[in-house]
């Protein structure tokens, strides 16, 4: 899916498929974690799982192109990351795993 990416500030991209939903990621690392706000129009975060409804779902998290966890909610911690940098991605799914195609990824340097 084409997908059109602007940079509106130093820690928040938004990226739109052609379907017009939109993600929007705010993060801050304060020492060896990551405090991180979504933000998706029109969305609500759900962990029901199984059937598709549009503009619910919930996001799977990646640390250095691992699959970590499946967030569920607007905000959330990446807790006790190592020194070094890391790259963080998100991607919104829909309730039966299926993809929105909007993806976030990122880099955090944990000193």
């Amino acid at each position: 899916v084409p997908m059109e990416i602007s940079i509106t500030q130093q820690d928040a991209v938004e990226a739109g498929a052609q379907t017009g939903r939109q993600l929007f990621v705010n993060h801050h690392l304060k020492g060896r974690n990551v405090y991180i706000e979504c933000f998706v129009p029109n969305f609500t975060f759900s962990d029901e799982r199984g059937k598709k409804v549009n503009g619910e779902g919930y996001m799977n998290l990646y640390v250095d192109e691992k699959k970590t966890d499946e967030i569920h909610t607007a905000a959330f911690i990446i807790k006790g990351l190592e020194k070094g940098t890391h790259t963080i991605s998100l991607e919104l799914l829909h309730n039966d795993s299926s993809k929105y195609h909007l993806k976030k990824t990122w880099n955090v340097t944990v000193k």
